[in-house]
């Protein structure tokens, strides 16, 4: 006999609604309960009674985490978009005030965006919206279905365009410089295309093997390197260069940083290699939504900021 399970929407309130994605996505009733505000018993209950409505687990133990039963996977994306679209629409042209405003602004960036950016951002929410604070996310290939679903307000970093529903804005542009370090034994005053093709690089980079800006003007010039190492972060980057011969070619702010920090040696690359540059992308659905909109500007003069102390220092 085939068994049917039907419910209305009548017959669920919001409050499960908001209960069950938090579940879903944070696959544990202890975060759960914290995002949304429960006690851990307050949210086993409303599990409870979820699975009670739905004729399913729902969530099932594993050794490690929960893990979605495929009920609950179906429901987990129209679940976050429902829930984001009546969101939106609530909060569509209602005024944020940063100086009452509580919560958590989150931003998806790599590591080298977050040490340049979020303390200048940290600094000014400190002095303006003192209850709100900030959760960096590393960027990565969920990230735009993360902004599509709100758990991510902005990413920033290098991006090829605008695409779907995502939208965009120009922070800054961004060149190369190379470090070595201080007491290399091949490059002293000046570093020559000969010497910088001969030795091995260290490469940052966590997506897939390929070319970049630097490897693409190489090739133009005839021309290949080495890349000796690869590391997923720029955090490493310069504790190895300083005790290695390799030689690290990275955004021009972030050589100059570590060559302060760590006492290596600062070249400009002896090869012209084409700019890039940093944009602040969000989902459409957040356009108007004045919190969405008071952390983007705040990102943009942030990034002006940024930009004019690099041209005055050049």
């Amino acid at each position: 006999m085939l068994y049917m399970h039907t419910m209305h929407l009548a017959s669920i309130d919001l409050n499960l609604l908001l209960s069950l994605h938090a579940l879903l996505d944070e696959r544990s009733v202890t975060l759960a309960a914290r995002r949304v505000g429960l006690t851990q018993s307050a949210m086993s209950h409303a599990l409870a009674r979820l699975r009670e409505l739905f004729g399913d687990p729902l969530l099932v133990r594993s050794s490690k985490q929960m893990l979605l039963t495929p009920r609950a996977e179906g429901l987990l994306a129209p679940l976050a978009d429902a829930l984001a679209r009546l969101e939106g629409a609530i909060s569509e042209n209602v005024s944020f005030d940063p100086g009452q405003a509580d919560g958590v602004f989150s931003i998806a960036c790599e590591d080298y965006i977050s040490s340049l950016l979020v303390p200048r951002l940290l600094r000014r929410i400190s002095r303006e919206a003192p209850a709100m604070d900030i959760d960096v996310q590393a960027r990565d290939m969920q990230t735009s279905a993360r902004l599509a679903k709100g758990s991510v307000d902005i990413a920033i970093g290098v991006f090829r365009g605008p695409s779907g529903a995502m939208r965009q804005r120009l922070l800054f542009s961004e060149n190369f410089a190379c470090v070595v370090r201080r007491d290399h034994p091949e490059i002293r005053k000046r570093l020559t295309l000969k010497r910088y093709v001969e030795l091995p690089h260290l490469l940052v980079g966590d997506g897939p093997r390929g070319r970049g800006a630097v490897d693409v003007a190489l090739e133009r010039a005839g021309k290949e390197r080495r890349v000796a190492v690869r590391v997923g972060t720029f955090l490493s980057a310069p504790l190895i260069v300083a005790e290695t011969d390799l030689i690290l070619t990275i955004p021009k702010r972030l050589a100059t940083r570590f060559a302060r920090v760590y006492d290596l040696q600062l070249f400009d690359p002896p090869i012209a290699i084409a700019d890039f540059k940093y944009h602040c992308r969000w989902h459409e659905r957040w356009q108007h939504d004045g919190r969405h909109q008071w952390l983007r500007q705040l990102v943009a003069d942030e990034s002006d900021k940024l930009r004019d102390e690099s041209a005055r220092a050049a």
